[in-house]
C-alpha cells in the first residue's frame, strides 16, 4: 500500500489503488489526514473495507453539507493555496452549524437562507460571502445541477487610505537603518506584498545590476498555522518588477549582512506598533495603495500598473482611482469656494462704498 505523502497545505494524502473502471483506468481513492500516522491508518482501513466488499458508496444527494465541503476541500488541497486551505477548513469547523449535517438531498433554501441570517448576526458580509461561497462551489462540485437563490448581506464599501507623501517620509525616516526598513520600501517603492517579501532570496531573486525583482513564491499560513513557502495564487503575481537604484543598494547591503526578512504576521506587528508611536493611521498594505497612486498620477497606463502590481483585474486600480478623484474633487470644491468668497468680498467692499458715497 502506498504511503502517505506530504502535501504542501501540511496535510498528509494517500493515493489509495481501489482498481480499474470500464476503459481500464486505474482508479484511485484519496484519502487525506493532518497527520501522516492518521493517514496511513484510515488507508489501512479503507484498504480492509475494500478487500471485504465493505462498500460505503451514496449517491452524491445522500451526502451531508459537510461531507460535500470536506470532500471539495480534500479534492483540492493540492492545487488551493495553504491559507484558503486554512480559511476554508475554519468555515467548515467554526460555521454552518445548523445545515452542516443535513444530507444535500433534503436541504432547502430556507434552511440555508435561515443560517445565513443567522451568522448575518454576527459576522461582516465580506466573511458570510466566503464561507457562502465555499458552501455553493461544495454542493455544486457534488451536485452540478443544484441551484438556491440565497440573499446574502451587502457588503459594506470598505475606506481605501493613501498615504500621503509626507506620511512615506515620515516612515522611511523612523525605519531607517532598522529591520523593518527592507518589507518598507519593498512596499512602497515596488509594490509587493507582505507574503512575497517574506519570500524573497536576496542572493537568488534580485538582479543587481539590472535592478530586476523575481516575484515567484510567498510565504503565507497552511491549516495548521504553520508558514509555509508555496507558488503565487495567480499566474499574474508572477512576475518580474524593477526596483529603484538606490533602493537595490540597500537591498545588496542587506544581503551582505546576512539580513532575514520575517514572517508577515511580524512585519504587520512591528509596522503597527511604529505606526501608534508615529500617530499614523496607516496599515503595512496601504504602502501598496501608495505605490498604485503613484503610477496612476504618473499616467503609467493599466497594463502596466496591474503587471507591476501582480494584478489579474483592474479592480483595485479603480477603487484608487475613486479615491484619487475623490481628493480631487474636494481640492476643486476648496478652490471653487475661495473664488466666490473673494467675489462676495468683493461685492460687500463695492456695496459699502456706494453706501459712503450716498451719505456724502
Amino acid at each position: 500500500m502506498a504511503k502517505a505523502k506530504k502535501l504542501p497545505s501540511g496535510n498528509w494524502r494517500v493515493l489509495l489503488y481501489v482498481g480499474v473502471d470500464e476503459n481500464g483506468k486505474r482508479q484511485y481513492e484519496s484519502i487525506t489526514a493532518p497527520t501522516e500516522s492518521e493517514a496511513n491508518l484510515l488507508a489501512a482501513r479503507r484498504k480492509y473495507e475494500l478487500e471485504r466488499g465493505i462498500s460505503h458508496d451514496r449517491t452524491p444527494e445522500e451526502m451531508t453539507v459537510e461531507e460535500a465541503i470536506e470532500k471539495y476541500i480534500s479534492d483540492r488541497d493540492e492545487i488551493m493555496s495553504p491559507k484558503t486551505v486554512r480559511e476554508s477548513r475554519g468555515y467548515l469547523r467554526n460555521h454552518l452549524k445548523t445545515i452542516k449535517k443535513i444530507k444535500i438531498k433534503k436541504l432547502t433554501e430556507s434552511q440555508i437562507q435561515s443560517e445565513i441570517n443567522r451568522e448575518a448576526r454576527t459576522l461582516a458580509p465580506k466573511t458570510i460571502a466566503n464561507i457562502y461561497g465555499l458552501f455553493y462551489a461544495a454542493i455544486r462540485a457534488a451536485v452540478p445541477e443544484i441551484h438556491y437563490n440565497i440573499k446574502l448581506p451587502q457588503r459594506q464599501k470598505k475606506e481605501m487610505h493613501i498615504p500621503t507623501n509626507s506620511e512615506l517620509q515620515i516612515l522611511l525616516k523612523a525605519v531607517e537603518g532598522k529591520p523593518l526598513e527592507i518589507p518598507v520600501l519593498l512596499a512602497a517603492t515596488c509594490g509587493m506584498r507582505r507574503g512575497e517579501i517574506c519570500a524573497l532570496d536576496l542572493s537568488k531573486d534580485i538582479d543587481y545590476n539590472k535592478c530586476k525583482i523575481k516575484i515567484t513564491k510567498a510565504v503565507s499560513q497552511n491549516e495548521n498555522n504553520e508558514w509555509v513557502t508555496k507558488q503565487p495564487k495567480t499566474t499574474s503575481s508572477t512576475r518580474e518588477i524593477d526596483c529603484p537604484e538606490w533602493v537595490i543598494e540597500k537591498l545588496k547591503a542587506a544581503r551582505d549582512s546576512g539580513y532575514k526578512i520575517k514572517n508577515p504576521a511580524r512585519i504587520s506587528n512591528t509596522f503597527a506598533t511604529l505606526c501608534d508611536r508615529l500617530r499614523l493611521d496607516i496599515r503595512f498594505h496601504d504602502l501598496r495603495h501608495y505605490y498604485a497612486s503613484l503610477m496612476l498620477s504618473l499616467g503609467v497606463p493599466d497594463k502596466y500598473a496591474m503587471q507591476r502590481m501582480g494584478h489579474a483585474t483592474p479592480n483595485m486600480l479603480k477603487n484608487v482611482y475613486q479615491h484619487l478623484m475623490d481628493d480631487k474633487n474636494e481640492e476643486v470644491t476648496e478652490q471653487i469656494n475661495r473664488y466666490f468668497e473673494t467675489v462676495q468680498h468683493e461685492m460687500q467692499h463695492e456695496n459699502a462704498g456706494e453706501e459712503e458715497k450716498e451719505r456724502k
